[in-house]
């Protein structure tokens, strides 16, 4: 096991698979202490499996998620005849003997998200909610802007200093003016959203979509991200441009964007389709999405500021 802790503390340690996996382990009846790499074999890893979903309750694309990372370990141990480990979703569901994931596609409706931002108390969660509308940035990638994303050009860098960018490419992108305003009400200073764990925004999501007043239960963080596909493509933002925004790297474009940097002119469509976005959503709302300062911006005689709307600063 002490590679695998290994693994977790210096291999981007901070990932919600890789936590979620080695919290999901201890929880199981395997013993863990004493295993050894060798240990990880198909039976082992098929009763982990069958444990984290009989047991824990855990969907197929969850155990593939969090699977996916030991495979990954076994890959950076380092180990002769380390062994390889199965993660494809369809392979779990097979052995489990229930149906291949479908793939989530779905997406809140403006009302839908109105009633979420709403009813958001929480200062950390408004900030992810509104960083990943701006943005259609992942999670993860969220939880780690701060005043170091921003750059020299006006642009935001939504991959840290010192972490190696993976399959899940975290692109720099443009910086829309209502973020902007709100970046500024924010303070330049340290992490925008701040969790005592990594962990804390995805409960909040689904404290705050269960209640009777919000019932979206179907939202995940990732929720906004699809949403942001949508509202670029129906803008007419070209598909080249909502590739890059989304950090989804083609192979046929894996060796030129390697070479030089993206300047903030070529950011202005995305930005202004999803300024646009916010000042409609904002129509609908009942506490303002756009900062006092961000009002003149973009202004629009169909556009009534609202006063902000208190907000209750805590930790969830």
């Amino acid at each position: 096991m002490a590679v695998w802790l290994e693994f977790f503390d210096k291999y981007d340690g901070g990932n919600d698979g890789q936590r979620g996996f080695r919290d999901a382990w201890e929880l199981s009846p395997i013993p863990h202490k004493k295993v050894r790499v060798s240990d990880f074999t198909e039976a082992r890893v098929k009763a982990f499996w069958r444990y984290c979903h009989f047991k824990l309750g855990h969907a197929v694309a969850t155990i593939a998620r969090n699977t996916s990372v030991a495979a990954t370990a076994m890959k950076h141990c380092r180990i002769p005849n380390a062994p390889t480990i199965q993660y494809q979703a369809t392979q779990i569901a097979e052995h489990l003997n229930v149906p291949d994931p479908e793939p989530r596609d779905w997406e809140p409706k403006d009302e839908e998200l109105a009633r979420i931002l709403d009813n958001t108390t929480s200062e950390p969660l408004f900030r992810f909610l509104m960083l990943s509308l701006l943005t259609g940035a992942r999670p993860g990638a969220v939880l780690d802007m701060g005043s170091w994303s921003l750059t020299d050009e006006g642009l935001l860098q939504s991959n840290p200093s010192g972490r190696r960018q993976n399959k899940k490419f975290r692109p720099t992108v443009g910086i829309p003016e209502t973020l902007a305003a709100w970046l500024e009400e924010w303070g330049p200073a340290g992490r925008w959203v701040i969790y005592k764990s990594r962990h804390g925004y995805g409960q909040a999501i689904r404290r705050l979509c269960a209640r009777k007043a919000v019932n979206v239960p179907e939202f995940t963080a990732y929720s906004i991200r699809h949403k942001v596909t949508t509202i670029l493509r129906n803008a007419g933002v070209p598909e080249e441009k909502i590739q890059v925004q989304q950090g989804h790297r083609r192979p046929e474009s894996r060796i030129s964007r390697g070479y030089g940097k993206f300047e903030a002119e070529y950011f202005v469509e995305v930005c202004d389709a999803l300024d646009d976005y916010v000042e409609r959503l904002d129509r609908i709302t009942k506490r303002s999405l756009i900062p006092a300062p961000a009002t003149k911006l973009r202004p629009s005689s169909h556009h009534v500021h609202k006063a902000p709307q208190l907000r209750v600063v805590k930790n969830d």
